[in-house]
């Protein structure tokens, strides 16, 4: 191996690292902070409605927006399993 290919691994090898310890964890770490801010809001929306509409809601965009479930529905959807019936639930 010439050394331009051995520096070439070397880059990829650290830009790689840096996405895996620094942007994935900042990316998700600020998903988490975005969602509490628009579920803080929701609810301050909500106040005037029934209790069971607004816990209802709120309980169903906390599921969607969960990371969790963002995770298992691309996996599910990469592997070709994956339906879209969440999607028309939401409406």
């Amino acid at each position: 191996m010439s050394g331009r290919a051995i520096a070439g691994i070397i880059v990829y090898a650290l830009a790689l690292l840096e996405l895996i310890i620094f942007l994935l964890p900042y990316t998700l770490v600020m998903y988490e902070v975005q969602r509490r801010r628009f579920l803080r809001g929701l609810r301050k929306g909500l106040k005037d409605a029934p209790r069971e509409l607004r816990r209802s809601i709120v309980g169903t965009i906390k599921e969607y927006t969960s990371i969790r479930f963002l995770i298992r529905k691309t996996f599910s959807i990469a592997r070709g399993r994956g339906d879209m019936k969440w999607i028309k639930d939401l409406f």
